[in-house]
């Protein structure tokens, strides 16, 4: 037996007698109709199943199995590996026959998928995620998923704590500043990299400047260094062009992880400080392994595997990001306590002239009336967004107001051209776009919803794929950084889909945010943002939406990580109470 088999199986229904059509036989696996029929005397001759040629042109053979689907794939699946055994299963799921016998195999995936033991690799996490990694490279990740990764492979100089919004040393023990200028880090001794070298001074000042550089993500992080220098092999000094009482916080970002300065990054042979070390990934599947020289405290887990499966998480009954309805009696549902809010983008790339009209963004504004689809049933459970972060006092606001948008359509210039509506190719997504698609309707807007693709996201700027986007963006544990971050970041969307005067405007208000010393002030700057962003409505928030995961009830230590996953490094598992037919598995942003 082997995967054709098993597709000719699902191709036939998994019926046990049926008539075959070697032409079509042929077409399904490939090849030439005289190698499909050398395949099936193979397979006869294995006692698989009886194979009656056609008597004549034009008549159908038929194939007669001895044994069910379900008992030819447990038989087949005994002589493997669990790998090898997962990894068979889902490459059957991946194929098109597949897609109406599904339950036929999912209770053979979802036993080796949660958590088990292994003799030689320990105890292993395997978890399921809906595409392919993007990158890896921390100059460059903007995802949820991919930072998370870079979290457990590498460590920055510090970490945030979100409750209690401290700085903790991470991989600097100490620091000291008496300005908010210039800065002198401490770095603690005894930390290597996964090639077994000890960190120093010089990995560090490699790091910052490969994070300052122009193609980083987290550039504007580090704009204003003026200086760095190295005091001894273990201390650094850096001089800023003017005080910012952020800067340490900068620190402990995903996007400045330290890096050996003697390998040349690749980010399939990933070294860092971190907890795990990355020890395979593929078109099938990426593996992390417990990095036994972490200078904090090891793993728990020695082993954990996230395997790519694009269909939709919920035939595998758990996810790792989101909540699932059917809630089994081995599965606990845990808070990210993370936070993401959706909101409308325009491209002001896009070749449609009314875009920049204000007149046109505010009649979307209007438009998008969150409270009224609620009473309607649309987002029902969702919290109305009236910025980017959730605060005790919501903005003032004006009232969405339907009867100004033709007048407002019209000062614009809007003669009833299409408009793409760009939104991630996600049940929530098309669900709202379909329903702005509905009511622009109403009111003579043609609208055209446009499915994006997260697994595209590193391989196209969206700028040419549609004028008006649904996004989305999760803030990090560090509210404020985040918030800088959304409209600094050049691959998010205020620095992607803006023009120059509007990103002009932008870099002198967030200057005066990074400028303030104390909480307070920082807030009136924010206030300051806000307003400006809502009376030009360059950005249109609609709502907030809380991520929360179903997980293995056997999993034990899950201490809420960046961007609404767990911390793999605290994770455990308790064999005493494992059951047999344990779940977790992963939708990834």
């Amino acid at each position: 037996m082997d995967r054709d088999y098993f597709q000719l199986r699902l191709w036939l229904d998994t019926e046990m007698t049926s008539p075959l059509s070697l032409q079509a036989l042929a077409e399904l696996w490939y090849c030439s109709v005289k190698n499909a029929k050398r395949k099936l005397l193979k397979y006869q001759a294995a006692g698989l199943f009886m194979y009656q040629p056609g008597s004549g042109r034009g008549h159908l053979s038929t194939l007669t199995f001895f044994r069910k689907f379900q008992d030819d794939l447990a038989a087949y699946l005994s002589q493997k590996q669990d790998d090898e055994q997962l990894s068979f299963l889902l490459s059957l799921l991946k194929l098109s026959e597949s897609s109406n016998y599904q339950s036929l195999m999912m209770p053979a995936i979802n036993q080796l998928l949660g958590t088990s033991f292994h003799m030689q690799k320990g105890e292993i996490m395997r978890a399921i995620v809906q595409r392919r990694i993007g990158t890896l490279h921390p100059t460059k990740v903007v995802t949820s998923f991919e930072y998370f990764l870079i979290d457990q492979l590498g460590d920055p100089l510090f970490k945030f704590h979100a409750k209690t919004d401290e700085i903790l040393p991470w991989l600097a023990h100490h620091f000291y500043t008496t300005d908010h200028q210039s800065w002198l880090i401490y770095l603690r001794k005894g930390v290597f990299f996964h090639h077994e070298r000890e960190m120093d001074s010089e990995d560090v000042i490699y790091s910052l400047k490969m994070a300052a550089s122009s193609a980083s993500v987290g550039a504007w992080k580090l704009s204003e260094i003026d200086t760095m220098q190295i005091r001894d092999r273990y201390t650094i000094e850096i001089i800023l062009k003017r005080p910012n009482a952020l800067f340490l916080r900068y620190l402990c970002s995903g996007n400045i992880t330290i890096l050996p300065r003697d390998h040349p990054f690749d980010e399939n042979q990933w070294l860092s400080t971190g907890p795990f070390k990355l020890t395979e990934r593929n078109e099938e599947r990426i593996i992390l392994t417990a990095f036994d020289h972490y200078f904090s405290t090891r793993p728990l887990l020695d082993q954990v595997e996230f395997w790519f499966v694009p269909q939709d998480p919920v035939a595998f009954g758990a996810q790792f990001s989101r909540t699932n309805d059917k809630h089994e009696e081995h599965l606990l549902e845990q808070d990210s306590y993370s936070n993401t809010v959706h909101f409308l983008a325009f491209n002001f790339h896009s070749p449609l002239p009314f875009l920049q009209h204000p007149a046109f963004r505010e009649a979307i504004y209007h438009l998008a009336f969150i409270e009224k689809w609620q009473k309607e049933g649309v987002l029902s459970n969702k919290t109305v967004a009236h910025g980017y972060l959730m605060q005790e006092k919501d903005p003032m606001l004006p009232p969405h107001d339907l009867a100004k948008i033709q007048h407002l359509l019209m000062e614009s210039g809007y003669n009833g051209d299409p408009i793409r509506l760009g939104y991630y190719n996600k049940p929530w997504g098309e669900s709202l776009a379909n329903k702005f698609k509905t009511e622009a309707a109403k009111l003579n807007i043609s609208i055209i919803p446009v499915p994006l693709f997260m697994a595209d996201y590193y391989q196209t700027d969206f700028q040419t794929e549609a004028d008006l986007f649904v996004l989305s963006e999760e803030s990090g544990a560090d509210l404020e950084v985040s918030f800088l971050d959304f409209l600094l970041n050049p691959s998010l969307a205020p620095q992607k889909f803006w023009p120059v005067n509007y990103k002009k405007t932008l870099l002198e208000l967030t200057a005066d945010f990074q400028a303030g010393s104390d909480e307070k002030t920082r807030q009136k700057s924010h206030d300051k943002i806000e307003s400006w962003l809502m009376q030009n409505f360059l950005l249109i928030y609609l709502f907030f939406d809380a991520k929360s995961f179903l997980v293995d009830a056997n999993l034990k230590g899950m201490v809420g990580s960046n961007y609404g996953y767990f911390d793999l490094r605290n994770v455990w598992f308790d064999l005493c109470h494992k059951s047999q037919d344990t779940l977790n598995h992963t939708d990834n942003k």
